[in-house]
């Protein structure tokens, strides 16, 4: 069974300044993207990722998503 990812900016830039997007449905059933992440990627129309990346959204090979609510760990609560 192939796992969901949500990816970071980090290693989705690299991946769509290589032209290998379509690497990460090879192993992964779902490329994720919080629209956070998703903005930091193509904020800049001058970047070479970005045209890549907004197609890649468009197509559907990644899809964006809301960022879970950050729990902060408080440690043991007794």
């Amino acid at each position: 069974m192939r796992k969901v990812v949500i990816a970071d900016a980090g290693p989705l830039i690299a991946f769509a300044r290589l032209g290998q997007l379509e690497l990460l449905t090879q192993v992964f059933s779902q490329v994720r993207v919080t629209e956070e992440v998703f903005a930091e990627c193509t904020c800049r129309s001058d970047f070479a990722e970005t045209k890549p990346i907004l197609q890649a959204a468009q197509s559907l090979l990644i899809q964006r998503c809301t960022a879970p609510p950050c729990i902060h760990w408080l440690g043991p609560l007794s």
